[in-house]
């Protein structure tokens, strides 16, 4: 009980508790996300009226709402703490608070910094190192001058289109900076996708080969991205997640480019090209799309890949992946992953 309210916190809830939060949810001009958050919190009043929510999911606080008559009354406080309490029960020392602009002032309040913002979102975050200390270490691997370009991939594996899109970039600039995004949530795990792409650019020695870490499109900057839901949230996150670049990333790098591969397949993949299109020249980056490399008449990609192995189509498999990527197929390591892929229909 805190004063004339009180929180309570949920791992589980009834259909009559998640009305609760999002009807206080879409009164703020939010709603709740799928999947559900690992912990719910709600704010209740003296008669069980309730008056505030929040939410954690992995290390990152969202769904964050105080009605009108509560706010300045520290609920709004209360429940980010409780929230913190929570993260840092679970181990999660580094924490982000993902929220609509009026209330970033609050969570400032509350020992956050902020790392963007657009008008629709801010994102802050708390603990520790935090993206100063992670773009110092980035730009330890910035060139000695000319052109830089950047390109973000996942890799789900890396495919002869991935091996296309960066050559067909470093024949056009001096340096490019490969990121490969570090959410682990794709049948080939981080580790695997980031070496077959490091073993398999070894050749250019002009890449430079990055994780993408916390700050590109990871479950803070942009988290319905691994839903393949397009919508308006895709659009805001893409959005955050093109500022986060543009503003912090690309200028202690140099970046004056930026290549995305032509995507005529994934809506959600083609919203956040969309988001960097509108978003990245303001800012003075040019945006190259390099159409996509083809066999047979059909576009080279990862989820081919997936869907030949998953096919049992060898052959296939050969023509869309270069020799990194077939000799780690080849391995006892893959074979996990080959059985993973065939049990699984994941666009991931």
């Amino acid at each position: 009980m805190w004063g004339e309210w009180s929180l309570n916190r949920y791992t589980r809830w009834t259909p009559e508790e998640q009305e609760e939060a999002e009807g206080l949810l879409a009164a703020g001009g939010l709603r709740f996300e799928s999947p559900p958050p690992d912990l719910l919190i709600i704010a209740r009043d003296g008669g069980g009226r309730p008056i505030g929510s929040g939410a954690l999911a992995g290390n990152v606080i969202k769904q964050l709402v105080v009605d009108d008559e509560n706010r300045g009354t520290g609920l709004f406080a209360g429940i980010v703490s409780l929230l913190l309490e929570e993260a840092a029960a679970r181990g999660r020392h580094h924490v982000f608070a993902y929220t609509q602009p009026p209330s970033a002032v609050f969570i400032a309040g509350l020992g956050f910094s902020e790392v963007a913002r657009t008008s629709r979102v801010v994102l802050l975050e708390t603990g520790g190192p935090g993206i100063g200390s992670w773009l110092s270490r980035l730009e330890e691997e910035r060139g000695p001058g000319g052109t830089a370009a950047a390109i973000v991939v996942n890799c789900n594996p890396f495919s002869l289109g991935h091996l296309y899109l960066v050559e067909s970039a470093a024949g056009e600039v001096d340096q490019v900076h490969v990121f490969v995004v570090s959410e682990d949530r794709s049948l080939f795990p981080t580790p695997v996708r980031l070496r077959l792409v490091r073993e398999g650019l070894a050749h250019l020695p002009a890449v430079r080969v990055h994780e993408g870490g916390p700050y590109i499109i990871s479950g803070a900057t942009f988290p319905n991205y691994f839903l393949r839901s397009p919508g308006e949230a895709a659009e805001v996150q893409a959005e955050l997640d093109a500022t986060i670049f543009a503003g912090r990333i690309a200028p202690r790098l140099g970046i004056t480019h930026r290549f995305l591969g032509e995507e005529p397949l994934d809506p959600t993949t083609e919203t956040y090209n969309r988001a960097l299109l509108e978003v990245l020249p303001r800012h003075g980056i040019a945006v190259r799309i390099i159409p996509r490399r083809e066999r047979e008449g059909k576009p080279i990609s990862a989820s081919a890949i997936r869907r030949a192995i998953r096919e049992g189509n060898w052959d296939q498999v050969r023509n869309l992946a270069p020799p990194v990527t077939l000799a780690f197929l080849r391995s006892p390591e893959a074979e996990p992953i080959i059985e993973k892929i065939r049990g699984s229909d994941s666009p991931h």
